[in-house]
Order: C-alpha cells, then sequence, then structure tokens
C-alpha cells in the first residue's frame, strides 16, 4: 500500500498552479481538435488524487472535466465520444465524492501501473489522452510508454510529470554518493517520494524508469565533481527525452519554475507521433508565457531557457525575450528542430544552423503572421514532399530576392515599432556580428541589451522637435534608434548629430576623450559601420533627417542580409 500524505491536498502549491495551466490551457484545444477527427476520445489521469484541494481549488480532474463539458456544449457534433477513467490508490472515494456532478466518469481504485492497459484495451481507433503526474517516480516505467505508443489507436499523447531532480537523488543513493543539495527540494512537497538504495533491485527499477542505463555515466561524473546537480539533472532530462523519442516523434521537454531565475525542479514532457499535437502544444506554451509569468512573479521565457539553447535561438542573436515579436514563429521553430532530429539528410551537427536560418528566415517575411495555422501546414506538407533542404532553397529564392534586400526590407524598417520584425532581426545581427555599442570599443551591443541598455536616438528627439519636426511616428523611426551606452548618451544630450559626432572625429586628432572611448579613426569609422550610420553624419542636421533614415535603412538591410548568409 503506498503512503498516504494528506497534507498534500490542504492547498494548492504553485507548482500545482503551474502544471494544472498547462494541463488545461492544452486540453481545451486539444478537445476540441479532436472532437472534429469523429474518432472517440479516451482521456486518463494517471494519478489524479482528491480532484480538488482542501482549499477550494481545483485539481487536474475537475480541471479536465470542465474543459470537456465546454468543448461539448460548444460542439455541433450530435455525439461527442468521450471517455474519462481516473486513477488513483489512495483516494477514489474523495474522487467519488468530488466528481459526483460527473456520473459518466469511471473512478479506477488502484494502481496506474495494474490497470493502465486493462483501460485502453479495446481502446484501437480512439483519441488517447493520458496525463501522467505521479507520486513519485517508480510508475514512470518507460516500457509502459513503448507500448502506448505500439497501440493502434488514432492518435495518442503523454503529458508527464517528470520529478527530474528526484530521480537523479535516488540514482545517486542507487550507486552509492549523496546528492547533498538539499535546498533543492525545501520548496517541494513530494507527496510520495521514492526511496532508492545501493541494491541491483534499486538500479533495475531506475533502469527501467529511465528506459535503460544512460544515466549512470551521468551520477559517476556528479559524484566525481564533473559536473553538478543542476548539470546532471539537465543532461539526464534531455537523455530521457531521446530515449522517449525511440517511441514517439515529437517529443517536448518543458522545465518547470516558479521563481525568476529558478533552476527547473520538475518537467513536463509532452510525447506524441501527430504533428498537430506537437505544434498545438508548442503553441500553448508561447500563448501562456504572460499567466506563467505571473505565477512566476514577473518571470521571462520560464518554460523555454533550455530549448533556447537545443534551438540555438540565442546563437542566432535572439538573446532576449525584448528580441521575439512573434509566438508563431518561435513554435514552428521548435516543430522544425524536432523533425530535423529524424530527418537523415541532416546530420545532428547541422540541425541548428538550419533551425537558426529558418527562423530569421520567416521572423523577416513575416511568414506566421496573418493566418500561421494554414501556412504551417502547408509548410509541413512540403517539408515532408520534398524534405527540407529543396523546401528552404525554393523559400529562400522567392522570398529573399535581391528586391526584398534593397527594396522590401528597407520599407519594413519604415516604422516606428521597437516590435518590428526587421527591427529585432537587426539586433539580433548586431549581437551574433558581435558589434560595438555606438562610440564605443568593448561595450558590446549585446551588453547593452541584455544588462544595462536602453533605445535612444541618433538624432536627439528633443533636437528633432525643437527643429520643427515633431510627430512621434517621424522622431521614433527604428532607422533612428540605437543602443547606447549611458554615458555616451548623456554626453550627447540634444546634440545635433553634425555637432556630436564632429566631437567624435576631433578627439581621434587630439586623443582627449570627451565622448564615448574611440581616439582612433580606423576604430571609428568600423565603429559606424557595425552600427549602420553613413560616414556622412558628421555633416547632418535636422534638415538632413530624411536623408539619414533612407541612408540608414539600406545599410541595416544590407547588414542583415550579410547575417543572414552566414547563418
Amino acid at each position: 500500500m503506498a503512503k498516504k500524505n494528506d497534507d498534500f491536498f490542504l492547498e494548492k502549491k504553485p507548482w500545482s498552479v503551474v502544471k494544472d495551466e498547462i494541463l488545461g490551457c492544452y486540453f481545451k484545444p486539444y478537445v476540441s481538435k479532436i472532437l472534429h477527427t469523429y474518432k472517440p476520445l479516451v482521456y486518463v489521469d494517471c494519478f489524479a488524487g482528491k480532484g480538488k484541494f482542501e482549499d477550494g481549488n481545483r485539481g487536474s480532474p475537475l480541471i479536465a472535466l470542465e474543459i470537456i463539458d465546454q468543448c461539448r456544449a460548444s460542439t455541433t457534433m450530435q455525439q461527442a465520444q468521450i471517455n474519462a477513467t481516473f486513477i488513483d490508490l489512495n483516494y477514489a472515494d474523495d474522487l467519488r465524492r468530488n466528481l459526483g456532478s460527473y456520473p459518466w466518469v469511471k473512478i479506477v481504485s488502484g494502481k496506474y501501473e495494474d490497470n493502465i492497459k486493462t483501460i485502453l484495451r479495446g481502446k484501437e481507433n480512439c483519441n488517447i489522452f493520458l496525463y501522467i503526474d505521479p507520486y513519485g517516480i517508480k510508475a514512470l516505467q518507460c516500457s509502459l510508454f513503448d507500448e502506448f505508443a505500439q497501440g493502434h489507436f488514432n492518435s495518442i499523447e503523454l503529458l508527464i510529470n517528470l520529478n527530474s531532480f528526484g530521480f537523479i537523488r535516488e540514482a545517486c543513493h542507487a550507486l552509492g554518493t549523496t546528492f547533498d543539495d538539499t535546498t533543492l527540494f525545501a520548496d517541494l512537497v513530494e507527496y510520495e517520494p521514492t526511496r532508492m538504495d545501493a541494491s541491483e533491485k534499486s538500479i533495475s527499477e531506475l533502469n527501467e524508469i529511465a528506459g535503460g542505463d544512460y544515466w549512470k555515466p551521468i551520477i559517476v561524473a556528479y559524484k566525481k565533481g564533473e559536473i553538478d546537480g543542476y548539470d546532471a539533472e539537465a543532461l539526464f532530462a534531455e537523455k530521457y527525452c531521446m530515449r522517449l523519442r525511440k517511441s514517439y516523434k515529437y517529443v517536448l521537454n518543458m522545465p518547470l519554475r516558479i521563481k525568476k531565475g529558478q533552476r527547473p525542479k520538475y518537467r513536463l514532457i509532452h510525447a506524441t507521433n501527430h504533428r498537430d499535437g506537437c505544434l498545438l502544444m508548442v503553441d500553448n506554451i508561447c500563448n501562456r508565457w504572460e499567466a506563467l509569468q505571473e505565477i512566476q512573479s514577473g518571470g521571462q521565457m520560464q518554460l523555454w531557457a533550455e530549448n533556447f539553447d537545443i534551438l540555438a535561438i540565442k546563437g542566432a542573436g535572439f538573446i532576449s525575450s525584448k528580441l521575439l515579436n512573434s509566438a508563431m514563429t518561435l513554435d514552428f521553430a521548435y516543430t522544425l528542430y524536432l523533425i530535423l532530429l529524424d530527418t537523415p539528410e541532416i546530420p545532428n551537427v547541422q540541425i541548428k544552423r538550419y533551425v537558426q536560418k529558418w527562423f530569421v528566415l520567416t521572423t523577416l517575411t513575416s511568414r506566421y503572421i496573418g493566418s500561421p495555422e494554414s501556412q504551417m501546414d502547408r509548410d509541413m506538407r512540403s517539408i515532408q514532399e520534398k524534405g527540407f533542404k529543396n523546401f528552404l532553397s525554393e523559400v529562400e529564392a522567392s522570398a529573399l530576392s535581391d528586391t526584398f534586400w534593397t527594396v522590401t526590407l528597407p520599407q519594413n524598417l519604415e516604422t516606428s515599432s521597437v516590435n518590428s520584425p526587421a527591427f529585432n532581426v537587426f539586433l539580433a545581427a548586431q549581437v551574433h556580428l558581435n558589434c560595438n555599442s555606438l562610440l564605443m570599443n568593448g561595450i558590446k551591443v549585446s551588453d547593452l541589451i541584455t544588462v544595462a541598455g536602453d533605445i535612444h536616438h541618433i538624432f536627439p528627439r528633443a533636437y528633432l522637435k525643437k527643429n520643427g519636426i515633431d510627430s512621434k511616428t517621424k522622431y521614433n523611426q527604428v532607422a533612428n534608434y540605437i543602443y547606447l551606452d549611458t554615458q555616451v548618451n548623456k554626453a550627447i544630450s540634444d546634440d545635433a548629430p553634425c555637432d556630436y559626432f564632429s566631437r567624435a572625429f576631433m578627439q581621434c586628432e587630439t586623443k582627449a576623450i570627451e565622448l564615448g572611448n574611440i581616439c582612433n579613426l580606423s576604430q571609428l569609422n568600423e565603429n559606424l559601420q557595425e552600427n549602420c550610420i553613413p560616414l556622412s553624419v558628421k555633416n547632418m542636421d535636422a534638415s538632413s533627417y530624411e536623408e539619414f533614415l533612407t541612408e540608414r535603412r539600406k545599410l541595416m538591410a544590407s547588414m542583415m542580409k550579410r547575417y543572414y548568409w552566414s547563418l
């Protein structure tokens, strides 16, 4: 008999809030989509608990059932075939009481691993969704997941809560060492923590959970001090997903955090063989940033940190959420990554490069703005039919012509929006090309974006307004924007460009530093080039503002072209 832990259900903890937020927000569009397959849906909550917390908050069973009701009410289908089963070893009676208004559901008292095969028997040609949020780690038998994937279902999706640090802790016990960072578990309420010992039985159980013994070298490296606990957890999670990909084509790793800057303590793993399911989940995660940020006390893309490293989105220069203007474009980038992992024509070492190129291309061309689902579906089919390399070449030829770089892109820079895709790509290009900030040598644009910089005006706003250019859409043009070091911005003040750039050139002769830190003419010329500032700026005043904007847009477009083809 498993240990009961009634204290767990006294109140809903932040970890449960985040997990259920993801489940609920994904499950609604999932059910709506599945109903249109005209195949029955079988939903199983494999570790349902009580269904409701004593503080009144809904648990995963009530969240799922309310969504099912909503989807049934909104569908035009005469009979929406949905079966819901809730399994729990200790709290079946509580479930029956808390789910009493849903007499059609099935409640099973017992262990998930003892009952799941029976529940799924005879469900061929159905759509299966398993929510697997275990009390410890023992129930996560990888062989069962493999069996599910081989079932003759219309579709199957797993949403697994993996206590990855719990696994590392117990793996350490099994190999005779101690996972010594107890603070990692300080704010985690573990319903039934698994306890392993240094025995062959424990090692065998861990192999069954992980689906192999790939975890052993990780623990050995941790034991030797070659990696820390965080590295061990990240490596295990990565290899766990790789193992799942032997049975499921699309496996999404979602690290969960509660606080800003916190390391993940859980992983939600989404596994499916259906591309639409993958797209839907990725889209859901991107769409839930705002809600999850509130839960995470003002966090920043907390669910995606590791995935950005995998995708190398940061490596392409998009080092901050400030540079990401389209969730759908990010959606497809991750989906493409998963597709390419299973594409023999592209070696794994080249996947990063191709994902980077596609992300930049689709951002620049706003490919997934407007009717993104239709465009994504067309792209997925084209990739499948033509192969990604051929498809990419076709899109580049049609979308990135000479006219695009010389005419269309400069026109796209005629905007005052700092969230413009073209401006974000320009900043990413500066980051990727390791550009220095304006009038500074050694202070990078990347430093100012991530640490201590702000966007300022090359033609100061006050200066333009004083000279009759007082429309926001005029003085706030992105071609007039630049990331500036604070001291440089103060030194410029409200001076005309012809004044302060003349000072910058003069100090290359006098060597008396007044503005920035460059006193070498060749360095200054190079600095202007990497910030796309025309050399004629030292002679420009308000009357030259439109000329400046036109010229700088061309230079910005030229840099972006060089950046794209360098990826």
